[in-house]
């Protein structure tokens, strides 16, 4: 299934945990602030010099104020990499930090006055800083405590080169100007240190609230049907999970007895083709959920909606890891019944491309251990209508062959674009499924079949389970003597995938076709 979080503090200035991608991002979002606010200053540098100090050098000013934006923009940069350590984006945040802070103040030597405002430049360096990052309490100050002291030290070290200077830190008068600015300087630092605390302790608990026992939702990835599916993160095993969520609002008995046979029928399959689960449980406020394996890639529909139908060879290739998944599946009583290409995903399993996985059970039955395996649920049939064999939707009995044939709809699918029936109402999809013959794929393709590959997509879809392939194997068998040409090789599913990566993509996955439906049997019309 197809995952980072508020920093969470330990030590002095430590981020940790799933938090820490989500902060990163938030660092991302909000320094571009901070890159507009410190150079527009400049403009107020050149006016105090050109207007009050005219002895100043507006040439150090502006590399001063250049070097502060490399600066910030080098910790952008570190922001943006999602490969940033947490170490490494921390002290470089705190370097920005500290060094915006000390290079005002090093600034504010060259107006050469104590009792200057220019001070008030670093309320704003923490006053946008909190506003980018808030953190807890104590940590704020010991970012922002740095910030205000720069002022005192650095004016204070520049008085010994510096004989006017000198003489203001030994004046009265200067010295009670100076403390009137610089106690708001300190309240500043104070402040901003309890509201950035306020607004941490607040992300705090919308963070807490987005937890289900170990596992931390990280951000949402679909939702389909009685279902949610989220990016999580395992903080006992630091690893990123999909969860599966059982809706609140789909908590009927019979809802929850699903949810946990799809949970336990699928745990006991081990094929690498088979999305692999770790964990079922529920929250302590009764929200159920499935953990299973973090996938990367993109499932058939997205392909083809972005490729168009695939090579016959490409298809073959996929096709034979669905029968692989299905044969243990089938043997051990468990059908599948929604196969279609949104529940294939294609990932990579180290460097090897073009790895399918077959998910979702959520409507798969036991047959072998719970009897007839005609209904998930007494009175009611599911399925999806495009890939729904003929006896699932006349309330026939269902087994093996019913998910051959919902193979041989995506085999169509891929191959040609389009599914073998398609109709604008459920009544005729329901009507092509039951009594038209499809049209032979080669005559929709795009490009060349081999008669052996049509043949084997034609015997899928066969209205009779009789005439259909009697199980996975067989269809397996069978792909096997399909040689198709040019045939799909491990390079050519890494130069798919390398060339994909680099096309941009801000499109959703391509909808369902159509809700996963429930269909009362004595509706149902039977097979001719």
């Amino acid at each position: 299934m197809t995952a980072s979080s508020s920093y969470q503090p330990t030590g002095t200035h430590g981020y940790r945990g799933a938090n820490a991608g989500e902060e990163r991002r938030a660092m991302a979002r909000g320094l571009p602030t901070a890159l507009v606010t410190w150079p527009t200053f400049a403009a107020l540098d050149v006016f105090v010099v050109l207007a009050v100090f005219p002895s100043a050098s507006v040439t150090r000013l502006l590399l001063y104020r250049l070097l502060g934006e490399v600066i910030l923009f080098w910790l952008f940069l570190l922001a943006r990499r999602e490969k940033t350590s947490a170490e490494l984006l921390d002290a470089a945040h705190v370097f920005a930090v500290w060094s915006t802070g000390g290079l005002i103040s090093v600034m504010a030597l060259e107006f050469g006055d104590l009792t200057w405002n220019y001070m008030h430049g670093l309320s704003i360096v923490m006053l946008v800083d909190a506003t980018i990052l808030p953190t807890h309490f104590s940590r704020s100050l010991r970012m922002t405590l740095p910030v205000a002291l720069s002022f005192p030290i650095i004016m204070g070290a520049g008085a010994s080169l510096d004989p006017g200077l000198a003489e203001q830190w030994s004046s009265p008068r200067s010295l009670v100007i100076f403390a009137c600015n610089y106690i708001f300087v300190l309240a500043t630092a104070i402040l901003v240190s309890a509201a950035s605390h306020g607004l941490w302790s607040a992300r705090q608990q919308v963070y807490e609230a987005r937890k289900l026992g170990r596992y931390r939702l990280v951000a949402p990835v679909g939702r389909g049907g009685q279902n949610e599916v989220w990016l999580a993160w395992d903080e006992s095993l630091r690893r990123d999970v999909a969860l599966k969520l059982l809706r609140s609002e789909s908590k009927s008995e019979a809802d929850v007895r699903s949810f946990e046979r799809e949970a336990r029928a699928t745990s006991r399959l081990t094929s690498p083709h088979t999305i692999r689960i770790f964990d079922f449980g529920a929250s302590s406020d009764g929200i159920f959920y499935i953990a299973m394996e973090h996938l990367a890639g993109a499932d058939l529909a997205t392909l083809v909606r972005d490729h168009g139908p695939m090579p016959p060879a490409r298809v073959v290739h996929f096709a034979r890891q669905v029968c692989l998944s299905l044969a243990e599946a089938h043997d051990a009583g468990v059908i599948h019944r929604d196969i279609k290409p949104h529940n294939l995903y294609i990932t990579r399993v180290g460097d090897e491309h073009d790895v399918l996985k077959v998910l979702d059970f959520g409507i798969a039955k036991q047959a072998t251990m719970e009897g007839d395996a005609t209904m998930t649920d007494v009175g009611v049939i599911k399925g999806t209508p495009t890939y729904m064999s003929p006896e699932v939707i006349s309330a026939g009995t269902v087994d093996a062959r019913s998910d051959i044939y919902s193979v041989g709809v995506t085999l169509y699918y891929l191959l040609t674009g389009v599914a073998p029936f398609e109709g604008r109402s459920f009544g005729k999809l329901v009507y092509s499924h039951l009594t038209l013959p499809p049209i032979p794929p080669s005559l929709r393709a795009p490009g060349p079949l081999s008669s052996e590959l049509e043949e084997v997509v034609m015997r899928c879809l066969a209205k009779r389970p009789t005439e259909r392939f009697q199980g996975a194997r067989e269809l397996l068998t069978a792909l096997d003597a399909c040689v198709e040409q040019p045939p799909w090789t491990p390079d050519d599913a890494r130069s798919f995938w390398t060339a994909r990566a680099a096309q941009p993509r801000n499109e959703p996955p391509p909808p369902d076709p159509g809700p996963t439906v429930r269909l009362r049997p004595d509706k149902a019309v039977p097979v001719a």
